[in-house]
């Protein structure tokens, strides 16, 4: 009966994290968005997973509503943490490219902030 308590809290935190990914999901589909505030959306779910995997290794369940109705003994915290470091390296591979253009939204989002020199690099010579 254990086995059974421990898998369906495996599938509370699954359900959590379905929910937190769906919420990611409605974000990046809202209309006039631009490339960079889809980005920053990303870069704040990849902090939130940060933040969710310490409070997890902690026995903290609050952004886990499912998961927060089992009791302490019923979580596999290792196994809870093990998930969301998996989901940390499928953001950080999936979306390195948009991560290696990191710089280059700089001067869509701080314009002001980019300096501005004779060489080209895509943008009419500012670079940054």
């Amino acid at each position: 009966m254990i086995g059974d308590k421990k898998g369906a809290a495996r599938l509370a935190l699954l359900t959590d994290i379905c929910g937190h990914l769906n919420d990611l999901n409605l974000k990046l589909q809202g209309k006039d968005l631009l490339i960079t505030d889809m980005f920053s959306h990303v870069k704040s779910f990849e902090v939130k997973l940060g933040l969710w995997q310490s409070q997890l290794l902690h026995g903290q369940t609050t952004h886990f509503p499912c998961l927060s109705s089992f009791l302490d003994e019923d979580i596999d915290r290792d196994e809870c943490v093990a998930v969301i470091d998996c989901l940390r390296g499928e953001f950080t591979t999936r979306f390195s490219t948009l991560r290696a253009l990191n710089e280059d939204f700089k001067v869509f989002t701080s314009p002001f902030e980019c300096l501005v020199d004779c060489s080209s690099n895509g943008f009419g010579g500012v670079a940054m």
